[in-house]
């Protein structure tokens, strides 16, 4: 009796098919492969070259911001930064950096995240850590509006 065993991503979809006995057999290995092919590839920059693995925990950025009851370009800028905080459990970023994941991520950033960054400080949901370079990080208030855990 042959089983099917189909996985979905936000950018592919994979169908295996066999008898129960390979696929068992073989099911750890698949899960471990298809688990490293579903990872984002972090941001450049600071983040660059780390080699933390996402949490398994969050889910990805397109679902993040499907999940956002208003899609302005700062909410989507506050999801992005806590995806990108949450996802890499990094406790400081660049604009830049969340521009890079999200396009990565195959998303359009805001044009201006600077302007976004400041409009998210104001409301309490991100907080800047250091003016020069200007690095900041998302708040529990801010991770709380965008649904993640902090």
């Amino acid at each position: 009796m042959d089983t099917t065993l189909k996985f979905e991503c936000d950018s592919f979809s994979i169908e295996f098919s066999g008898s129960e006995e390979f696929l068992e057999s073989r099911l750890p290995a698949i899960v471990h492969e298809l688990t490293s092919l579903s990872q984002p590839s972090g941001a450049a920059g600071p983040l660059e070259g780390n080699d933390e693995q996402p949490s398994a925990n969050v889910p990805g950025l397109s679902a993040v911001l499907n999940g956002l009851s208003e899609g302005t370009q700062v909410n989507k800028f506050l999801a992005a930064a806590a995806w990108l905080q949450a996802s890499r459990q990094t406790e400081q970023m660049r604009t830049g950096d969340v521009s890079r994941a999200m396009r990565k991520q195959r998303q359009i950033p805001p044009k201006n995240c600077s302007d976004c960054l400041n409009k998210n400080v104001q409301k309490g949901f991100c907080e800047i850590l250091s003016r020069k370079p200007i690095r900041f990080q998302v708040t529990a208030e801010g991770m709380e509006k965008v649904r993640l855990p902090a």
